[in-house]
């Protein structure tokens, strides 16, 4: 009985390990940041709060990531919208369909 105790000891505490070297391994990773995507559309009456509610969160959050905002054929008031969210904050950028398109595919 014990030393079935003591093996099962030695697997929870090599698993425990693993768990925690694959769980800081992504920190030591900086070559990429994450990214949120929203697709900015035509018809999008509640741009702005999108894009403050997505600001809170990423902040919120303490990842280190940016919000990339896919223009999707969206009307001149909503892109003003996402220029001055982009311009005010670094972690917003603007891109236009061609170029989302490029990005993920």
């Amino acid at each position: 009985m014990e030393l079935l105790l003591i093996f099962l000891l030695i697997i929870f505490i090599f698993s425990a390990a693993a768990e925690m070297v694959f769980a800081l391994l992504p920190l030591r990773c900086r070559g990429t940041r994450p990214a949120l995507v929203i697709p900015i559309t035509e018809n999008m009456q509640d741009a702005e709060l999108v894009l403050r509610r997505s600001l809170s969160m990423v902040k919120d959050s303490g990842l280190d990531c940016r919000i990339i905002l896919c223009d999707m054929g969206a009307d001149s008031e909503t892109l003003e919208i996402c220029r001055i969210f982009a311009d005010r904050n670094d972690i917003f950028e603007l891109c236009s369909e061609e170029m989302c398109r490029k990005l993920f595919r």
